[in-house]
């Protein structure tokens, strides 16, 4: 876990975030930049991704981004890599929901995610799979569309990790 909040400290913060998003969301700047450049760099984002375990570095899954005909964003988790002594098919033990007792493999992990600027994708929710926990997300494409700052958060993004993931090249084979 990020932190720990007492109840009315986590509701303050969710508060002052959500009127904080709201304010970029309609900022006039990001709503004629949307309306006027459907084709964006920012369209790079679908695709297949790297993701690394944050205390070994190794490569741990590749998270597929779709855009969807709303055109709003979600991840789904298309390959599993277990490190040394871990399930080759990881099970969402602590999940909530309909995701507890699922299979990792081919879950949706990444939801509800709107690009708000040319290479910035917010609003969404991202899944620990290991946590059960459920974060607030921002995506930043980076280094010329080849990795993603992937920032979850509570509250506001100051609060939270971020993690850089890696695109996979489709014109190779995936040999992970």
């Amino acid at each position: 876990m990020l932190f720990k909040l007492v109840g009315g400290q986590k509701f303050v913060i969710c508060l002052i975030s959500l009127l904080l998003d709201a304010s970029l969301m309609l900022h006039p700047h990001n709503l004629m930049a949307a309306e006027q450049n459907p084709s964006w760099p920012g369209e790079r984002l679908s695709g297949l991704w790297e993701q690394y375990d944050e205390d070994t570095k190794q490569l741990s899954s590749l998270v597929r981004i779709i855009k969807l005909p709303d055109g709003h964003f979600e991840g789904i988790v298309e390959k599993i890599i277990p490190g040394p002594g871990e399930s080759q098919n990881p099970i969402c033990e602590k999940c909530e929901g309909e995701r507890k007792g699922k299979a990792v493999l081919g879950m949706r992990i990444i939801t509800n995610l709107w690009r708000t600027d040319a290479l910035r994708y917010e609003m969404g929710e991202i899944l620990d799979p290991d946590s059960g926990d459920v974060y607030r997300l921002r995506i930043t494409i980076i280094d010329n569309g080849r990795k993603l700052d992937v920032r979850g958060y509570l509250g506001i993004s100051l609060f939270g990790r971020s993690q850089i993931w890696h695109r996979v090249n489709t014109d190779a084979a995936v040999t992970h």
